[in-house]
């Protein structure tokens, strides 16, 4: 069960970091271990929707508002947190990461309008709900970060924290690209490949390699980058996770508003996608206790390169907000 001990949280909290950060001590004490579960819940339009995904630490932590839901990007999974969830276990929180709607089976529907992203915030909540949250922390990478600030802007009083890695708040990355000198415009214009219709047929016939080898150069450890596309390989599963952007137009149509939850932002200065003009506008859209941290060097994949950092981040975040 979680302490309430604010001197004994810390000391888990410097174990926790230690064992990340020294192979050795992580051999002798190891974090608790990572299980596969399945979260099932009820959509008002769809009805029964079930998601995969990778849980660590105890159940029962979540009904006392130490629940951290960890929401991936294109094309990741539940794996893309593996490492990350025990060091949040340890400190005694329960950590899931769910394939998100379109990348677990039993929640892909085929209707594009399914993917909106307010449908992917209800998802969230809703997940909180069937583990036994009623408040929450919320952690999401590229489009699981674009959701995690959609679910604080409609439902702030569920959530103890939100911690974004890369994405921008809408509004800034939408300020950015409307920015006539700014170099954010050009730097999404891989959104018009990936919208082209039909282009799942053309990746299919490619194969996974060719998708793990594009992953792989836009900066994507090989390892993940071969998970991702073998996921994401079936013709079902890719054409459902492309929906995305489909469903989503960047920028979005109308104004989000800002954000009243404690936030950590984290955005990799290399990275392909988000200008640090939007990385550093996101600041003025939030409007609760907030941290930038600005990685230098790191790509668009902080998941992946700089899990330690991220580790220790979001299990600071958290530990202060809780």
């Amino acid at each position: 069960m979680p302490t309430r001990c604010p001197g004994i949280r810390h000391l888990v909290l410097a174990l926790a970091l230690l064992l990340i950060a020294t192979p050795v001590a992580a051999a002798q004490l190891p974090l608790p271990p990572v299980v596969a579960r399945q979260i099932a819940i009820t959509d008002p339009q769809l009805g029964p929707l079930v998601f995969d995904a990778l849980a660590s630490g105890n159940p029962a932590a979540a009904r006392d508002g130490r629940l951290v839901l960890f929401l991936h990007g294109f094309p990741e999974s539940d794996e893309t947190f593996r490492q990350i969830l025990p060091v949040l276990a340890a400190a005694g929180y329960y950590a899931v990461a769910p394939d998100q709607r379109g990348y677990s089976p039993g929640a892909s529907p085929t209707d594009v309008a399914d993917y909106a992203i307010t449908n992917m915030a209800r998802d969230t909540l809703s997940m909180a709900t069937a583990l036994g949250a009623n408040r929450f922390h919320l952690v999401g990478h590229d489009w699981g970060g674009a959701v995690a600030w959609v679910t604080a802007a409609v439902a702030p009083a569920r959530l103890s924290s939100v911690a974004v890695l890369s994405t921008p708040h809408p509004d800034a990355l939408a300020e950015a690209i409307a920015d006539p000198n700014g170099v954010q415009a050009g730097m999404l214009t891989y959104l018009k490949l990936v919208t082209i219709p039909g282009i799942q047929n053309v990746m299919l016939a490619l194969g996974p390699g060719v998708l793990a080898l594009a992953l792989e150069a836009m900066g994507c450890p090989d390892s993940y980058a071969t998970l991702y596309a073998n996921h994401v390989g079936s013709p079902a599963l890719l054409a459902t996770a492309l929906d995305w952007y489909l469903a989503n137009p960047v920028p979005a149509p109308q104004l989000l508003g800002p954000i009243t939850v404690p936030t950590l932002y984290i955005w990799g200065s290399a990275d392909f996608a988000f200008s640090q003009e939007a990385a550093d506008d996101t600041a003025q859209f939030v409007h609760a206790p907030y941290q930038f941290v600005p990685l230098s060097g790191v790509n668009h994949f902080i998941p992946e390169t700089a899990t330690a950092e991220v580790a220790s981040l979001v299990l600071a975040q958290v530990l202060r907000t809780s």
